[in-house]
């Protein structure tokens, strides 16, 4: 039996010994006296025994209990020792790694590094360092950046205010220019389109202003001027997509206008007979513009249909008016100018009241009529406001025949005017370019070889649109390539003077009228 023995004294000086002589796997190690700790650092690390604490008694390491002896002796002869193994700290970590401070210190290992944990929680200190401050860089750069939004958001607002207030002192200020053009609703001059570019301009915010100024619009001012622009609550979004008008064509393709484009006006449930504000005759014309659509489906290139579309509140309706006692206007009651002056009607906004004085004045000059309260029609959402069932079919199997969407052309939806046409509001206001001339429209409408109007009703909506488009129609070009179906429109109740007018008027200057039946494709 192999046996080896290793007896330490009370020395300050820690016991080293050698286990190659004894026929052992080499080793090295220490004895540390103080506290009778004897440990075998090498391939075995867990063979360990320790003495009995504040002797200097020796205490042994054996195998198959052999018995001890006061010095380490072997048994048989041995081989060389090998020479003694250098100890590393690698080897010391991957030995003990929960190794007493005392017993590091003996080995000359820095407690530090004793062991792999130690190391490790180093690093992770470092890193929680770096991470902790680059926490600091960052909540630095947001606190300035907070700081520069702030002063940018009130460099915004002071420029809206200096806006408002050049726009009230506007308005307060005697016009100049007549917005809404002469009397017989022809294109505006040069000076009166750069005035409303202007106030457009005025009316945007700082951004929308910019970007209108780089798409080439262009902005000329003028003084000692009114206008009818208001401090707009949706003032940060650009009204030309959101106002009184707006055309939903389906985003076609390119497709051909060789042939005719039918434009039919305000066809809506409550125009027809049964409607909130219904016409008498609206249906059977209805049913006579359905059979020219399906006589005809490749002759018709294109259908155009405007649809009358209003809020509850709009200046057509009893809701925007009041009286001294509350109470709203009934319907097809006339508001003249001097009924608002005299505080008869009034706004029932106060803010509005201004602009109702301008409105009721504004129309009076134009010669035309007094403002007129209609019925709650046309409400977006409602029932009225739909197709009638007389015409919806023909249209979608005109859709589906030739491949091609209807366009749908929705007026009247800005409170502040009213928008008999289906290309101009009866005054035009300011802060919304769709309540203006839509020469895109016109343009799009003109590049047919014919135009047949028809709808409802023939004393208001038909007539105006037909008026409109007449004043734009393109120098030149013959008028009798706009068709009017005189069996395909009917007048509001009590206004046959009115459209008995207009066919008279159209007559005069050229425009075709000719009954649904009858109407033949330009060869």
């Amino acid at each position: 039996k192999n046996i080896v023995k290793v007896t330490a004294s009370a020395s300050s000086e820690p016991a080293k010994f050698n286990l190659g002589s004894a026929g052992l796997p080499t080793q090295s190690g220490t004895v540390d006296t103080s506290r009778n700790i004897v440990r075998n650092i090498g391939q075995n690390p867990s063979t360990e025994t320790f003495g009995t604490s504040g002797t200097t008694a020796a205490k042994s390491t054996t195998t198959k209990n052999a018995p001890s002896s006061s010095t380490a002796r072997v048994a048989r002869s041995a081989p060389p020792a090998s020479p003694k193994p250098t100890f590393t700290h690698v080897q010391y970590q991957r030995s003990h790694r929960n190794l007493d401070p005392l017993v590091s210190s003996y080995l000359g290992v820095p407690t530090q590094v004793t062991t792999q944990e130690g190391l490790l929680g180093g690093n992770r200190a470092k890193a929680l360092a770096s991470k902790q401050r680059e926490i600091e860089d960052h909540r630095a750069k947001q606190l300035q950046l907070t700081r520069e939004s702030r002063e940018a958001v009130e460099t915004l607002k002071a420029q809206v205010r200096e806006l408002k207030e050049q726009n009230e002192a506007l308005t307060h200020e005697n016009s100049l220019f007549k917005l809404q053009g002469d009397e017989q609703r022809g294109s505006p001059s040069p000076k009166v389109e750069a005035f409303q570019e202007t106030q457009r301009l005025r009316a945007m915010t700082p951004l929308a202003a910019k970007l209108s100024k780089t798409t080439g619009s262009k902005a000329v001012d003028y003084h000692k001027q009114k206008t009818n622009s208001f401090p707009l609550t949706s003032q940060h979004i650009p009204h030309g997509s959101m106002g009184a008008a707006a055309v939903l064509d389906g985003c076609p393709v390119k497709e051909d206008h060789d042939d005719a484009a039918l434009f039919i006006i305000d066809p809506q449930n409550d125009f027809h007979e049964g409607g909130s504000l219904g016409v008498d005759g609206a249906t059977a014309d209805s049913q006579r513009i359905a059979e020219l659509i399906r006589r005809h489906p490749f002759q018709i290139d294109h259908i155009f249909v405007s649809l009358d579309t209003h809020h509850r509140v709009h200046i057509a309706h009893g809701g925007f008016w009041t009286d001294s006692d509350g109470q709203s206007p009934p319907p097809f009651t006339k508001i003249s100018h001097a009924d608002v002056v005299s505080g008869k009607w009034k706004a029932r906004e106060p803010e509005l009241q201004r602009w109702a004085l301008e409105y009721t004045s504004s129309l009076e000059e134009g010669g035309r009529f007094t403002h007129m309260i209609w019925p709650y029609h046309c409400l977006i959402g409602s029932p009225g406001h739909a197709v009638s069932p007389a015409l919806l079919p023909a249209l979608d199997e005109w859709s589906e025949k030739r491949g091609r969407a209807v366009t749908w052309a929705l007026k009247g939806q800005n409170n502040r005017t009213e928008m008999y046409s289906a290309l101009r509001a009866e005054v035009p206001v300011s802060d919304d370019p769709a309540t203006h001339l839509n020469m895109q429209l016109v343009e799009t409408l003109a590049s047919h070889s014919q135009v047949i109007i028809c709808g409802e009703a023939k004393s208001h909506c038909v007539n105006f649109t037909t008026r409109d488009l007449l004043s734009a129609w393109p120098k030149g070009r013959p008028v009798s390539d706009i068709c009017l179906l005189e069996d395909a429109t009917s007048p509001v109740a009590g206004c046959d003077a009115e459209a008995d007018q207009f066919f008279d008027d159209m007559r005069a200057v050229g425009v075709t009228l000719v009954k649904a039946a009858d109407w033949q494709p330009k060869r």
